[in-house]
């Protein structure tokens, strides 16, 4: 008696025939960006992930607190766009990263260079939100007198930097700083001039 044929499995049969079958679209379309945009995207999943791991550190220590349920009303949080505030905080510790650098002996690394690259793009999205013709006259002069102080402070911290440090930052800022200053010289001549002493520093930096 001949014995009947087993019916093979659905889904065994399935991938017999077909295989296993991965979509390239995601790494095709990657690779079409610009090379300024990976950039850009890579140094905000490095900044991304240690802040997450700080603040995860955080909410572990508050998690233990007694809880108190948020007041009726109250808003989701939101991811901030660029402000002043921020790009004076991460300015400070910016520095802060890269004399441990310097103190190290080390030249380079991940973390500093996301950091740097960064805090170029929110300067250049704050210099942008200074062009929107929604900005009353009054708001735009204290955006740009804050930007000034943040001219000023970016210069202080260059020239009492180390050597090594003052490298690392034009090394990771390149020519993207200078495109953002560009855009800024026309707001004020304090910019203008805060601008030419960061250029002449750079100079000076050049020569050593």
């Amino acid at each position: 008696m001949a014995v009947p044929e087993q019916p093979v499995p659905r889904s065994a049969h399935s991938q017999h025939e077909s295989g296993p079958q991965t979509s390239t679209w995601s790494a095709e379309f990657q690779l079409r960006l610009p090379k300024s945009i990976q950039v850009i995207n890579e140094s905000r999943q490095i900044i991304g992930t240690k802040e997450f791991e700080e603040k995860r550190n955080k909410w572990a220590v508050v998690s233990m607190r007694p809880h108190r349920d948020a007041p009726a009303g109250t808003a989701p949080t939101r991811v901030p766009r660029p402000d002043l505030h921020g790009l004076n905080r991460r300015l400070e510790r910016m520095f802060l990263n890269m004399d441990s650098l310097t103190y190290s002996g080390l030249t380079t690394s991940d973390e500093v260079k996301a950091y740097i690259i960064y805090w170029v793009h929110d300067l250049d999205t704050f210099s942008n939100e200074l062009q929107s013709p929604t900005l009353s006259v009054q708001d735009q002069k204290d955006m740009i007198r804050g930007l000034v102080n943040l001219l000023v402070s970016l210069n202080r911290k260059l020239e009492e930097a180390e050597t090594t440090s003052q490298g690392i930052f034009y090394k990771h800022a390149s020519s993207d700083i200078d495109l953002t200053f560009n855009k800024l010289r026309c707001f004020s001549t304090l910019c203008g001039k805060e601008i030419e002493e960061f250029e002449d520093e750079r100079e000076e930096w050049k020569q050593t």
